[in-house]
């Protein structure tokens, strides 16, 4: 669910935006153990047109962080090798890059009459990731194992908090990854 939106604008002209929405795990109790429930939004989209500065997306990012709702203390956002994502943008913006964050490092997909679909986007639209279900609406869907999405945080709020919120992930972060030539 969207929570909220911001955009950069040039000559009152919108050259960008941002979508910040609920984290997708966490109503699973996914981020319990870090003590990030309640506290964790999730950078779920950001795009800018191809006339914008090419330093709009990470001050429009920036910025837009420093607008957030006071509760939100740590933002979180993901990449997709599959589609060309590094997170060079987020790395930009001193993010913390921790890469798959899950016990494997793929995820379901299923190819539906040549339409890809993640596990949540399958689920949403029949109400199950059941191979045998999908199969029975779907007779010709294709399950195809996908990599995983890779994951950035940054935090927010006094030093005590920012220091805090980043002991608690510190043992995952790693080097940010560099784009193959």
């Amino acid at each position: 669910m969207v929570k909220v939106c911001y955009g950069i604008f040039f000559e009152n002209v919108c050259g960008g935006a941002v979508v910040f929405s609920d984290e997708y795990a966490e109503n699973l109790g996914v981020w319990d153990k870090y003590d990030f429930t309640g506290k964790i939004i999730l950078l779920s989209r950001g795009a800018c047109v191809h006339w914008a500065h090419k330093h709009s997306a990470s001050r429009l990012i920036s910025r837009a962080i420093k607008l957030l709702p006071v509760k939100y203390k740590i933002i979180t956002a993901t990449t997709d090798e599959l589609a060309g994502e590094i997170g060079t943008i987020y790395q930009a913006c001193n993010f913390n890059y921790v890469g798959v964050m899950r016990k494997t490092d793929t995820r379901l997909g299923v190819s539906v009459n040549g339409k890809l679909y993640g596990s949540r986007s399958i689920r949403q639209k029949i109400g199950t990731t059941k191979k045998e279900e999908i199969l029975d609406m779907f007779p010709n869907a294709e399950f195809i194992e996908q990599k995983s999405k890779s994951r950035y945080f940054f935090f927010r709020g006094t030093k005590q908090e920012k220091k805090y919120h980043r002991a608690q992930i510190e043992k995952l972060i790693k080097p940010y990854p560099k784009r193959t030539a």
